[in-house]
């Protein structure tokens, strides 16, 4: 089952917060995780995860990835990292030399959740996060890490072979069918088929 953990405390806001689509936020891990290295994969794509994990089929198992990269998973309450403007904050990542957490709103639903680990986890390859600073993915601005990291995750949760593969089967592809299949929102599968040059029907 997806998110066996769930963390209820609201996660508290330290210092100051810029607006570049990642925020970078001082803060404190708690439920530290004892004897975790602070090896960054080396990894420069989601085909390239993928393959590092051995998974080959769908949807994803984002436990999987997370229990063997030692990444625990927190639903919790991100309200207190809201700036104004009422920005919601989808999720946020904390590495350190001693814990790696991905935090998801509670407030979201499940393939929101998903595709936020899976950005998070787009940070945690793609850009190094400083193991003083917890990164807080805010979902709006274009900013080219936030564009690098959704991209990754939609690579990482619809990979372009098995998506393409699993569309072959049918002469007719309806996006909430694939959607389902692959364990994301339909709006988010949408744009992948799109990128891919995939013909769908949305009902």
């Amino acid at each position: 089952m997806f998110f066996k953990k769930f963390w209820t405390r609201p996660l508290t806001k330290r210092t100051s917060v810029c607006y570049t689509g990642s925020v970078s936020l001082s803060a404190k891990l708690t439920n530290k995780k004892k004897g975790v290295d602070d090896v960054k994969p080396e990894i420069k794509s989601a085909a390239d995860f993928l393959k590092k994990h051995g998974i080959d089929s769908f949807p994803i198992d984002l436990d999987k990835i997370c229990q063997n990269e030692d990444i625990q998973i927190f639903a919790a309450d991100l309200s207190a990292l809201a700036e104004k403007d009422n920005t919601q904050v989808s999720g946020a990542i904390a590495i350190s030399d001693e814990a790696r957490v991905i935090y998801v709103n509670k407030e979201d639903v499940r393939v929101r959740q998903r595709f936020t680990v899976a950005h998070e986890l787009g940070h945690y390859c793609l850009h190094n996060p400083d193991p003083e600073l917890a990164m807080i993915s805010l979902r709006f601005g274009r900013s080219p890490q936030e564009t690098e990291a959704n991209r990754f995750a939609a690579e990482l949760l619809m990979p372009e072979e098995m998506l393409r593969n699993e569309c072959k089967k049918t002469s007719l592809v309806f996006v909430p069918v694939i959607a389902k299949k692959f364990d994301v929102s339909r709006e988010a599968m949408k744009i992948r088929l799109d990128y891919l040059g995939l013909e769908y029907i949305d009902i």
